[in-house]
């Protein structure tokens, strides 16, 4: 589930206040939650583009690169 730059090894992750830091993970949002995925458990709709709470980490693509 790690991106694929870096060989699928991990990933660089910038955080809101500005620091960033390698994960080997996609579990590295607030409270170990998957960075790349919204918490939505519907089957046909996996990668739902908006946060479904508070604490949700999701990452939304660029307009230009859609």
């Amino acid at each position: 589930m790690n991106s694929r730059n870096h060989g699928g090894a991990g990933q660089n992750v910038l955080y809101l206040d500005g620091h960033v830091s390698w994960s080997a993970t996609v579990f590295c949002g607030y409270g170990s939650d998957n960075i790349f995925l919204s918490d939505v458990n519907d089957p046909l709709d996996p990668w739902r583009d908006v946060p479904m709470h508070r604490n949700d980490s999701v990452l939304l693509p660029r307009e230009d690169r859609m």
